[in-house]
């Protein structure tokens, strides 16, 4: 598997793959702000990548951080296109987010799913050996409690501190990629 830094040139390829993996969500904004280096106030890390077996794109991942947790990098938009599940690449796609996480220093990998929406995930993340916990922080309001899930994972020796809550700023994320 090879991964493509999302830019200029495969940001359409990118838009459209996020589109179908997640159709009623948009990370455009997202991808645009990667490729800009100009990042929202909250973060200080955020890169895309393409992930393509033989020449073909198959999925998409990402990493960003937020300055008030430097030494957590979080999965984002990460995901297998339909037709090419079911072949390892969602493990391989993960691998290559821990070990780059690992490479650039932080010491915890986390993310946030839909319990509902992504059980097959939430079932891999499980594999990983990663700890759950409930997201319901009500200044994110719009996310059914109870419903969002947050997965960590050490990339250290250190045990996990789990997130408690503090804030992701969904709410203004999703206003940023017209989400709601």
């Amino acid at each position: 598997m090879e991964f493509e830094l999302i830019s200029k040139e495969n940001l359409d390829i990118a838009i459209k793959i996020q589109n179908e993996i997640f159709p009623l969500e948009n990370g455009s904004e997202d991808y645009k702000e990667s490729i800009s280096g100009e990042l929202s106030c909250h973060r200080f890390l955020l890169k895309y990548w393409l992930a393509k077996v033989d020449n073909k794109y198959v999925g998409i991942c990402g990493l960003y951080a937020y300055k008030f947790a430097p030494k957590d990098a979080w999965l984002g938009w990460f995901g297998v296109l339909e037709n090419e599940r079911r072949k390892g690449y969602a493990t391989e796609i993960l691998n290559f987010s821990m070990q780059l996480a690992k490479k650039l220093g932080f010491e915890t990998l986390r993310l946030y799913t839909d319990e509902i929406d992504n059980a097959n995930a939430v079932k891999l993340y499980k594999k990983f050996g990663m700890t759950c916990e409930i997201y319901d922080n009500p200044k994110d309001v719009h996310y059914e409690i109870g419903k969002t899930l947050i997965f960590s994972k050490s990339l250290s020796t250190k045990p996990i501190t789990l997130w408690n809550n503090k804030n992701l700023y969904l709410n203004d994320h999703d206003k940023k990629n017209n989400i709601i």
